[in-house]
């Protein structure tokens, strides 16, 4: 089993990405289940989501507490350094920042994890995605992941941005192009 936790501020996508996510993965014949923690219910709180990928039925439903793959929206956030702690040795952390930034968040020296990077926030900017202020990263960190962990297949997770966009095609072409985007921009910078 794999488990994902991803992090980010209401607003940002992290809980529509969990569940877009998961239902790729579905598509694709693999058990897949995501759940969501809200601290406080309003845009800009932390916001926890997470995803379990199994090739048996999954029946857990709680929160994860140590990770195998930690996705983070926002880095920014206070509580980013406690969930860093808690992403297992030999894990994946995907981050949303430039690679030149990378240094004000991790310790690339100590870091005993893989680590891919990619600026799903240019992205957003760069397509117009932006809800209440914030830059709805989660496509573009969907991309990300897609590629950091090799699964599910863009063509899959692009299958689902058609069933959740599809009536609104504005809305479904710019964040297909952020998911591609975010694939092609990831940079593996350890690991």
């Amino acid at each position: 089993m794999i488990e994902i936790t991803w992090l980010g501020r209401g607003g940002q996508g992290a809980a529509t990405a969990a569940r877009l996510f998961a239902k790729a993965l579905v598509y694709e014949g693999t058990w897949a289940l995501s759940t969501i923690f809200f601290t406080a219910e309003r845009r800009g709180a932390p916001v926890y989501a997470y995803t379990r990928v199994s090739d048996k039925p999954l029946w857990l439903y709680h929160y994860i507490k140590n990770p195998d793959v930690l996705v983070v929206f926002d880095p920014r956030l206070p509580v980013f350094p406690r969930m860093l702690q808690s992403l297992k040795e030999n894990g994946l952390l995907v981050i949303n920042c430039p690679e030149a930034a990378l240094t004000e968040f991790v310790d690339l020296e100590k870091a005993r994890w893989r680590i891919a990077c990619c600026d799903a926030t240019k992205i957003a900017t760069e397509l117009k995605l932006s809800a209440g202020g914030l830059a709805l990263v989660n496509t573009a960190m969907l991309g990300a992941l897609s590629k950091a962990l090799g699964r599910p297949k863009l063509e899959t997770l692009k299958r689902v941005f058609e069933e959740t966009w599809g009536a609104r095609k504005d809305v479904l072409e710019r964040n297909i192009r952020a998911l591609e985007l975010g694939y092609e921009n990831t940079k593996f910078v350890k690991g």
